[in-house]
C-alpha cells in the first residue's frame, strides 16, 4: 500500500507531530501489510527527522517548465479553468493563484493507492490556499482517493476558495474534521457533508501519556510557549501584540512573585532556519521586559526541539501555560495542565471538548488577571488537575486514531465502488 501525504509543512513542531502521527496511525491500522508513505512537504529535510521510516520525500518546488507537457490533458484544463476563476474573483488583499504541481509531485501521485492531505489548520484564508487547493484539486482529477487529514478550516469569503472546496469535498473518500465550527463552515458554502467525520486531532493517538507523580514539586514549574500574531480582531496587529505580550509579562510575574515558580519559555516553532517565525524571539522579547528580580528565575529555550522529544519535556511541568495549540496538546499527552490563549477557534473548540473551557482565553481579549486565576486555579489542586487531563487525554486517543482507518479503508477500495 502507498500512501502520499501533501500539505506538510515540518518546519512547524505541531505540523511535524501531526505527520509523525498520521504515519503512525497509518501503519497500526493496515497491519500486517506494508506500507510505503511519500511525503510532499515544504521543509524535506525536517520530515527526514521527523518521520524517517519515510520511503520518499519531495518538496513543494514550483513546476519545471515542461510539467504542462507531461501533465494529463484534463488536469490542465481543470487547473486552467480553477486560474481564471481566481483571477475574476481575486480579492484586493488576496490574490490566490492554482498553480499546476511539480513533475516529482505529480508522479507521487500517480503511484499513490491513496493521497491524505495533511491534517492541521492550513485551509484558512489567512494563509495562501491557491496551491493547496490544487494540489488536492490535481489528485481528484487524476483518479486517486483523497482524504482530508482531521482539519480546522473555514470559513470562505472568497468564492473561488468556496467553490474550490465544494468541489473536492464533493469528490474526497473522507473528510476529518477537528470541530464542529469546521463542520459550519462547510455547510455554509453547501459543501457534501454525508462523508465528514469530526475526531480529535491526530496528535492525541500519538502514544500514551507520560503522567507525572500526584505530588508537585516545590516551587512549581511552568512551562510558557507564545508567538507572534497579525490577526488581532479588535486591536491592530501592533497594539493586539503588545496587549498579549503585556499579558503573559504580568502571569510570569505573579508566578515568580507569588509562587517562586521556575518558568522555562518552550514551544513547537522555534530554531528552524528558513521557517517563517521563530516564538523563540518572541519568548526573548517578553523575558527581556520583566524586572530583573522576575527574569533570574525565568528560561528562554531557543533551539529546536522535536515534538516527541518535545512531549518528555513537558511531562517536566506542573502547568503550561500555551498559545501554540500543539504545544498544548503535546503536554496534555504527557499528562501535564494546560492554560491556553487561542489565536483561532481551533483551541477554544479543543478546551470545549475537553471539558475545560475556563482554561482558554481569546488573544483579542486576554488579560493577566485572567490567566492568572486560570493558572490559580491548576496550581492550588495539581493532582486534580493531572487527573482530569489523564481522563480527557484517554477519552480522545481511540477516536484520533480513527483517521488511518480511514485512509487504509479508502486505499483498498476499488475505483469502482
Amino acid at each position: 500500500m502507498r500512501i502520499l501525504i501533501i500539505g506538510a509543512v515540518s518546519g512547524n513542531g505541531g505540523d511535524a507531530a501531526i505527520l509523525r502521527a498520521e504515519v503512525d496511525s497509518i501503519r497500526e491500522a493496515a497491519a500486517p501489510e506494508a506500507v510505503y508513505v511519500d511525503v510532499v512537504d515544504s521543509h524535506p529535510a525536517l520530515t527526514r527527522t521527523a518521520v524517517p521510516q519515510a520511503d520518499r520525500v519531495v518538496g513543494s518546488a514550483a513546476p519545471s517548465p515542461s510539467a504542462e507537457r507531461n501533465t494529463p490533458p484534463l488536469v490542465v484544463r481543470a487547473l486552467r479553468k480553477l486560474r481564471r476563476l481566481t483571477v475574476s474573483q481575486a480579492q484586493p488583499t488576496s490574490e490566490p493563484v492554482f498553480p499546476l504541481p511539480s513533475e516529482e509531485i505529480l508522479q507521487l501521485i500517480a503511484e499513490a493507492d491513496v493521497v491524505l492531505y495533511t491534517g492541521g489548520t492550513s485551509l484558512v484564508e489567512h494563509y495562501p490556499l491557491g496551491p493547496k487547493l490544487a494540489l488536492m484539486r490535481t489528485a481528484l482529477l487524476m483518479g486517486k482517493p483523497l482524504v482530508l487529514g482531521t482539519q480546522s478550516l473555514g470559513p470562505f469569503a472568497v468564492d473561488a476558495h468556496a467553490a474550490a472546496m465544494r468541489a473536492i469535498t464533493a469528490e474526497a473518500s473522507a473528510v476529518l474534521l477537528r470541530d464542529e465550527k469546521s463542520l459550519q463552515n462547510l455547510r455554509a458554502i453547501d459543501a457534501r457533508c454525508d462523508h465528514v467525520h469530526v475526531l480529535p486531532d491526530v496528535v492525541f493517538a500519538s502514544g500514551e501519556p507520560v503522567l507525572r507523580p500526584t505530588v508537585s514539586a516545590k516551587p512549581p514549574r511552568v512551562a510558557v510557549s507564545v508567538r507572534s500574531w497579525t490577526k488581532y480582531q479588535r486591536l491592530g496587529s501592533r497594539a493586539g501584540q503588545q496587549k498579549y505580550e503585556e499579558a503573559v509579562r504580568d502571569a510570569v510575574t505573579w508566578l515568580v512573585k507569588e509562587h517562586n515558580a521556575e518558568v522555562t519559555f518552550i514551544s513547537t516553532c522555534q530554531g528552524v532556519p528558513g521557517y517563517w517565525t521563530d516564538d523563540s524571539a518572541i519568548a526573548a522579547h517578553i523575558a527581556a521586559g520583566l524586572g530583573s528580580d522576575v527574569r533570574e528565575r525565568v528560561t528562554v529555550i531557543r533551539e529546536h526541539i522535536p515534538p516527541e522529544r518535545l512531549q518528555r519535556r513537558f511531562a517536566e511541568f506542573d502547568v503550561v501555560l500555551a498559545t501554540r495549540m500543539h504545544a498544548a496538546i503535546l503536554a496534555l499527552n504527557a499528562g501535564t495542565p494546560v492554560v491556553a490563549v487561542a489565536y483561532e477557534f481551533k483551541t477554544q473548540e479543543l478546551f470545549s471538548r475537553l471539558g475545560m473551557s475556563s482554561l482558554v482565553h481569546e488573544i483579542d481579549a486576554v488579560t493577566g488577571c485572567n490567566l492568572r486565576r486560570s493558572l490559580a486555579s491548576v496550581l492550588d489542586d495539581t493532582a486534580r488537575a493531572r487527573g482530569l487531563v489523564a481522563d480527557a487525554v484517554a477519552n480522545l486517543r481511540p477516536r484520533a486514531n480513527e483517521l488511518g482507518q480511514h485512509v487504509v479503508a479508502s486505499a483498498r477500495r476499488r475505483p469502482s465502488e
